[in-house]
């Protein structure tokens, strides 16, 4: 497992995908969630900021209310990987939880920055705090359920 702690790290590669994998470890971006990533997300999104240590609030509950009772080490904080485009522009976020193959937790992210156009979406507002600054996103909430909690 990959641990940087307290860290910010910016990744403006063309193989962005295969960049974060590198720096998160496949425990928290398997090879199926990867390809999700790199298949769904636009060429709008040129810069990726990866957070951690991230509290989730809703990883943290379904951390403590079965995660933690498996009998495998799983982490109780995510990462938080944050979409720009040019001149700043911000996408919003998805997390990474350490429960492959389903790695991605709860997302804001702007349907603009999908190469999919899923037709019509009602968007809410958010605030994401990053750095001492205040970003807002219109997005649909989102997250890839875990196999053993939505059953």
């Amino acid at each position: 497992m990959h641990h940087l702690h307290d860290s910010l790290i910016q990744i403006h590669s063309l193989n962005q995908v295969s960049e974060l994998q590198a720096k998160v470890g496949p425990d928290y971006l398997s090879d199926y969630s990867a390809s999700l990533l790199e298949e769904n997300l636009a060429g709008c999104v040129q810069k990726l900021i990866l957070e951690y240590p991230y509290v989730d609030k809703d990883f943290r509950s379904t951390f403590y209310n079965d995660f933690s009772k498996r009998h495998r080490q799983i982490d109780r904080n995510s990462f938080r990987v944050h979409l720009f485009g040019e001149n700043e522009k911000y996408f919003g976020f998805v997390t990474l939880r350490n429960t492959s193959p389903f790695n991605l937790g709860r997302g804001y992210i702007d349907p603009k920055a999908l190469s999919i156009r899923p037709g019509h979406l009602l968007l809410t507002r958010f605030e994401v705090h990053l750095l001492g600054k205040t970003y807002t996103v219109d997005a649909f909430p989102w997250m890839q359920q875990d196999a053993n909690i939505s059953r």
